[in-house]
């Protein structure tokens, strides 16, 4: 079973939740995530055997052989500039941010369920996103071209970076896509149908 959260925290637990009452065994969460450490590069996977929640609390993730050492962290915001990026990094070692994660690690502990997370790099640590970049993103996900269009004709600036930044996304996308084809049938083996 399958469903899309897009950057949505609320959305992504309650979803979690409803395929934890439909009867899955585990949950696996793939996505983007914004780099943090500033080995890691656009397109790179990361497999975090734990996430840093906004309340502070460390939740467990599934990670297997998988797992690297690190960890990843709840945002209720995007994370846009280096400098932010920096001090996150600073203050608390994690590899990457994102908005989803912990919420569905939520949802499958309070379930005791497994969970993992599959995250690639879609904006490296030392790159800035643009301001336009998140005000067309839907909530599933996708862009709202016509939005963008008319955000960008105010902000002309954010063209060549939002060209960068969707090379990244696309290559993230990549690695998401062939994470999954190489690692959901040996989770779904390890946990079971669901």
């Amino acid at each position: 079973m399958v469903a899309v959260a897009g950057a949505d925290a609320g959305r992504a637990e309650a979803l979690a939740e409803e395929l934890i009452g439909q009867g899955v065994r585990a949950l696996v969460s793939l996505g983007l995530a914004g780099g943090l450490s500033p080995d890691l590069r656009p397109g790179d996977p990361i497999w975090p055997a734990e996430v840093l929640a906004a309340d502070g609390a460390r939740l467990a993730l599934y990670a297997g052989a998988h797992a690297l050492a690190g960890t990843l962290i709840e945002a209720s915001a995007v994370v846009a500039t280096p400098g932010d990026k920096a001090r996150l990094h600073a203050q608390t070692g994690a590899l990457a941010v994102d908005m989803e994660t912990a919420a569905v690690a939520r949802a499958a502990r309070v379930a005791d369920l497994p969970v993992a997370t599959i995250r690639a790099i879609a904006d490296p640590a030392d790159r800035a996103l643009p301001p336009t970049a998140t005000v067309a993103v839907l909530e599933d996900g996708t862009i709202a071209y016509r939005r963008l269009l008319g955000k960008l004709a105010g902000r002309p600036q954010d063209i060549a970076p939002l060209i960068r930044l969707g090379g990244d996304t696309k290559a993230a996308m990549g690695t998401l896509k062939r994470q999954a084809e190489e690692v959901i049938p040996a989770l779904l083996e390890t946990f079971g149908e669901g």
